[in-house]
């Protein structure tokens, strides 16, 4: 591994492309060993670039092989630089002939030669495998950041839910019993499932997660009265989600969607759908919405619930390699689709 003054990691090639001929090159040691199949052959049979080229396709690329045949054929460079092009690079992974694979980056920098006017290029090749590990190492710890962040505010926002709701059910526990035994027993389910969500996170079926929702919502009506309707259409529930995922959008329609709509009310629709190669959730409201501009409500208040849906964003893309997206308009309401691929839902 040479290439750089006190480099373990890089290597270089000076290479004619107008003659294609290789002027000066370092040792690849970071991927050539006697133990290699495809040991680089001895360096004086290299004098062609085209022809080292064609050997390390052929030999040390194992993946991206397509697109590091092309961007790297000296055809291809000399014509980038006539279209102005200065650098090349591409990324691949190569064998290091112990078994394993390396991320390497190679880029091609390229200039004319003054005084024979040839064009050429200045290779230097690095391997990112270090890099790489840190990268993923690093996207690790954002990921485990933000689950912990989203199970703090669990933790912050339960007590106060809490209370709300033991208060509700204290003032209507002498005149209707029954009605307060059974919204004790929707408290217990959706304590159930915040306590699951912030011990764990682990995958849950819809229908356990909709469970959940039917239990907040009973709570909800409870609070509200008649300002609530919701509507469950439910096609399927064979599929799985993070818990208290849907559940938190289910509570910003109800909350910062129909409820700001005052003593009018309004209506939540919770649906599901089995698509092509998809599992379909859609969260509906006819409540006050917010511009998608600006992501700002009626008087240009900021949106309220834009931290809950970056959160449950971030889970389902994390979780199920699933997408969010979101419509809304001021005055008509919101409506957030949440699709998962099924291939990745088993």
């Amino acid at each position: 591994r040479a290439g750089r003054k006190g480099s373990d990691d890089t290597g270089y090639l000076v290479v004619n492309l107008t003659k294609d001929r290789i002027l000066e090159k370092s040792p690849f040691s970071f991927f050539e060993t006697d133990s290699s199949p495809g040991s680089c052959p001895a360096e004086e049979d290299f004098s062609r670039y085209s022809d080292l080229r064609r050997w390390f396709y052929r030999h040390q690329t194992a993946d991206n092989s397509n697109t590091y045949a092309q961007t790297s054929d000296g055809s291809y460079l000399l014509k980038s630089f006539l279209r102005g092009e200065k650098r090349v690079s591409v990324t691949s992974s190569v064998y290091n002939g112990k078994g394993g694979e390396l991320t390497c980056r190679e880029d091609f920098y390229l200039y004319r030669e003054p005084l024979t006017g040839d064009i050429m290029a200045f290779c230097v090749i690095d391997d990112l495998t270090e890099q790489k590990r840190q990268e993923e190492r690093l996207q690790e710890m954002e990921a485990e950041w933000k689950e912990n962040q989203m199970r703090a505010c669990f933790s912050l926002a339960m007590p106060h839910f809490l209370c709300n709701a033991l208060g509700s059910i204290q003032e209507i526990l002498l005149e209707h019993p029954r009605y307060a035994s059974s919204l004790i027993g929707d408290l217990t389910v959706h304590l159930k499932g915040c306590i699951q969500a912030v011990r764990n996170g682990s995958l849950i079926s819809f229908h356990q997660e909709l469970d959940q929702i039917k239990a907040y919502v009973n709570i909800e009506k409870m609070r509200f009265g008649g300002k609530l309707k919701v509507c469950y259409d439910i096609e399927t529930d064979g599929f799985s989600v993070p818990p208290l995922s849907i559940q938190p959008l289910v509570e910003n329609a109800i909350c910062h969607g129909i409820f700001g709509r005052g003593t009018a009310g309004g209506m939540g629709t919770i649906r599901t759908r089995e698509k092509q190669g998809l599992w379909m959730t859609e969260i509906a409201d006819d409540g006050i919405g917010f511009h998608m501009d600006t992501g700002k409500g009626q008087g240009g208040q900021p949106c309220p619930c834009s931290t809950t849906l970056g959160s449950v964003m971030f889970r389902i893309e994390k979780a199920v390699h699933g997408t969010v997206q979101i419509e809304s308009t001021v005055g008509t309401g919101t409506c957030v689709t949440v699709l998962i691929p099924k291939e990745k839902n088993v």
